[in-house]
């Protein structure tokens, strides 16, 4: 119980001894005065007497082509398949001993769009394990202008693929359709 009072006592003193108010005041040093303007106070406005002279290099090279809505094709394999195709719904499932992939692709563009495209699936070592042609009920890849097409393939795999990544790849890239 002795051990308990002077445990009690000892946090008392630090309390009362140990906390104390300290007060901090911010002292303005300064180690050189800024000299008051002096003078003619027109001649300190005047402009300055300087001239800048900065050379830059000409720059040459080809114009920007444009598609129809006016956007720069910077990339001509991957333009439209970039800008105006929008995969969605994509689904990969088994079926017998075959696998498939159902989906649908809208084309934002204001003509149909053709091209061909395929899904591959990669593993984690970066190996390609299948892969399968995309294609409309058409059996082709033209993709009609504001249409949510629906779309499909037939997957080539000697392994279950389902689990694996999959990438959308340009096989022949999308233009313009003829004739349209």
């Amino acid at each position: 119980m002795r051990k308990v009072w002077l445990i009690i006592l000892a946090l008392l003193i630090l309390v009362t001894f140990g906390c104390q108010r300290q007060e901090a005041a911010l002292i303005n040093i300064q180690t050189e005065q800024t000299p008051s303007p002096t003078g003619d106070f027109e001649a300190a406005s005047a402009e300055p007497s300087w001239t800048l002279e900065l050379e830059l290099p000409v720059i040459t090279g080809e114009d920007f082509t444009y598609d129809a809505l006016g956007v720069p094709i910077l990339n001509e394999e991957e333009h439209y398949f970039s800008y105006y195709l929008e995969f969605s719904a994509l689904r990969v499932y088994e079926y017998g001993n075959s696998t498939f992939l159902d989906g649908r692709c809208f084309n934002s563009f204001i003509t149909d769009l053709e091209g061909r495209a395929r899904i591959c699936f990669y593993g984690e070592d970066g190996r390609l394990y299948g892969y399968g042609e995309i294609l409309t009920a058409e059996e082709s890849l033209t993709l009609p202008a504001g249409i949510d097409t629906p779309i499909y393939a037939e997957i080539f795999s000697e392994i279950p693929v389902v689990e694996l990544d999959y990438v959308i790849e340009i096989v022949t890239p999308f233009m313009p359709a003829e004739g349209v």
